[in-house]
């Protein structure tokens, strides 16, 4: 006689390796698609932008000292055109740059947004970051229910004496 297994019977591990399951399998979508939404704008926004020299004239300081995070404000000089200047959204620490450097970057003429490479591949870093976290989440969830469903499929250990 074959037996199969009913519910399994799950303790403490069982309840908490579902728990992490579930968890890794909403929230590794939700990490891939932050990751995404931030990475994304970058190549974007490469594509339109012209490259220029891009000087750094000020620094937009947020936090306390150990938690600070930091926003250079460029300035760029477009020939023929009037001086432009641009405080990005994306902050970082440490500081990137120093007031009064000169670092290469991009330019969009039609918005007037500035980016130094330097804080384009960070932002494009953290963005992949996310995306590789969410893929790792995903894995996880994928290994842990397949588990499960394997573990479920097995047939019911024989009872001693049987």
């Amino acid at each position: 006689m074959t037996r199969t297994r009913t519910a399994p019977q799950r303790g403490f591990l069982g309840r908490a390796l579902s728990t992490l399951a579930w968890a890794a399998a909403v929230i590794g979508p939700a990490l891939i698609a932050a990751g995404l939404w931030i990475t994304v704008p970058v190549g974007r926004f490469a594509e339109r932008a012209e490259p220029v020299e891009v000087h750094v004239v000020g620094m937009d300081t947020r936090g306390a000292d150990g938690d600070a995070v930091y926003r250079p404000v460029f300035e760029v000089r477009p020939q023929g055109g009037a001086t432009v200047r641009h405080a990005g959204t994306f902050w970082v620490a440490p500081p990137p740059h120093a007031v009064g450097d000169v670092v290469p970057g991009y330019y969009d003429a039609a918005t007037g947004e500035i980016r130094s490479l330097t804080l384009m591949a960070a932002q494009s870093a953290a963005g992949e970051g996310l995306i590789g976290l969410g893929i790792a989440g995903g894995l996880v969830a994928f290994v842990i229910f397949g588990a499960r469903a394997i573990q479920s499929r097995l047939p019911a250990p024989k009872a001693p004496g049987d």
